[in-house]
């Protein structure tokens, strides 16, 4: 008994390692964006031979293929060097998401207490980080933003990752999850803290695409409720009351954040701009430069290539500015896969909203809704902790947060309990 005890506390352990890992210590220490999580798909190679994976494996491999022997053809400049190189790297990202996949279809039961766990730690690194703000390991969990020139420029906090947004996105799921949780059990002090817990360390991120992203989301998730339930409840009112009353609040005290805001609801927002349409306008200028069809892209690996002519003048880059990219995956997309690879990439995402019934779970929904509309803001197409996301949006984790088919409020119950495995 005490060995089978120890065995099944080593197992609990690995896996409540893994999540901290994939959520905070992903990128220590490594060029971004490669993650720890992509180079462990050797160690656990028998599970993609599985035939669900094999089938995910073979479409990848078609796709890539043809889009391969198209852009050959097209264009016979293309530097083959970059393109293979983010070929072999995207091939890393799409093996660890199948990985992801079966780690969260075999541990499903546990999602919740390991997330309250890691959210624990998280929030411990974040105590930490503010001691250490004055000292060198400062700038290792704080990025020093300066978006007007200020004589008192920004902190932002990203945790042990590259940068805010990345963090904050990354946080996005888990703030939904105790968000849910806190109101599906009645705003109890035990769930409010834990709540807090991961809040406080996101909002201190202070990434304006991420908070507006998750704002319209939550907007637009209470109203397709309020219709799919042919109702409006006062939980629906007192939601969107909160949204809006937080909003005029932040709007409403000169701070250099809420100035930032108002320049992007203005246009005037450099960033915001560069992060929304310019990036599409870029990636239209891209695609022209680099291919004779629109509908096909540039290839993989040839945005910086090409952004030299295009991107660097465009923002009038030092030599020393060496990031020459598209900070919006939606556009990235576009520029590397043409108007097609856009088209697929929005068809497929509504497709299995549609076919995975994302619509009628709370978490599931909200987290849809979000990401959708955070793609057009920011992200890359080699992010795996975006696909991962995709992963928690179409995979039923956590059915305790099913939106009743039936009018009526939303019902205050016990979290589901999964049976044991046979």
């Amino acid at each position: 008994m005490d060995h089978l005890r120890k065995s099944s506390g080593l197992k609990a352990e690995r896996k409540q390692l893994l999540v901290n890992l994939f959520f905070l210590f992903n990128s220590v220490g490594l060029p971004g964006p490669l993650l720890y999580t992509n180079l462990i798909f050797p160690f656990y190679i028998k599970i993609l031979r599985q035939r669900k994976y094999l089938r995910f494996f073979i479409g990848y491999a078609a796709f890539t293929l043809i889009y391969g022997v198209v852009h050959f053809l097209q264009i016979p400049e293309i530097n083959w060097f970059f393109y293979l190189k983010t070929s072999f790297f995207l091939l890393l990202v799409f093996l660890n998401i199948l990985l992801i996949h079966h780690f969260l279809e075999k541990h499903q039961r546990d999602m919740g207490q390991m997330m309250e766990k890691m959210v624990r730690l998280s929030f411990t690194l974040f105590l930490i980080s503010i001691v250490l703000i004055p000292t060198p390991l400062g700038k290792e969990f704080w990025k020093l933003f300066n978006y007007w020139n200020l004589d008192s420029p920004l902190f932002r906090y990203m945790g042990l990752s590259y940068e805010p947004s990345y963090y904050a996105g990354i946080m996005t799921p888990a703030l939904l999850y105790f968000s849910l949780k806190v109101i599906k059990l009645g705003f109890q002090f035990k769930h409010l803290k834990i709540l807090l817990l991961v809040l406080i360390p996101w909002g201190c991120t202070l990434s304006l695409g991420v908070f507006g992203a998750l704002f319209l989301a939550l907007v637009i998730g209470l109203i397709i409720d309020s219709l799919k339930r042919k109702t409006v409840d006062r939980q629906v009112l007192l939601g969107l009351g909160s949204l809006f009353l937080i909003m005029g609040l932040v709007l409403s005290i000169d701070t250099t954040f809420s100035n930032r805001i108002k320049d992007v609801l203005k246009g005037r927002d450099t960033s915001g701009n560069g992060r929304t349409y310019e990036a599409f306008y870029l990636a239209y200028k891209l695609t022209q430069e680099g291919t004779p069809s629109l509908w096909t892209g540039i290839g993989l690996g040839q945005v910086k290539i090409k952004g030299e002519k295009v991107i660097r003048p465009y923002y009038g880059y030092a030599d020393s500015w060496t990031r020459v990219d598209l900070p919006n995956c939606t556009a990235e997309t576009f520029a590397v896969w043409g108007l097609l690879g856009f088209f697929l990439r929005i068809a497929l995402q509504i497709v299995c909203f549609i076919y995975f019934k994302v619509a009628s779970n709370y978490f599931q929904l909200f987290l849809f809704l979000f990401l959708f509309i955070y793609q057009f803001t920011g992200s890359f197409v080699t992010s795996t902790a975006e696909y991962m996301i995709w992963l928690l949006i179409f995979m039923r984790l956590f059915p305790e947060f099913d939106i009743p088919s039936k009018k009526g409020r939303i019902p205050y119950s016990k979290p589901l309990k999964f049976q044991n495995s046979p």
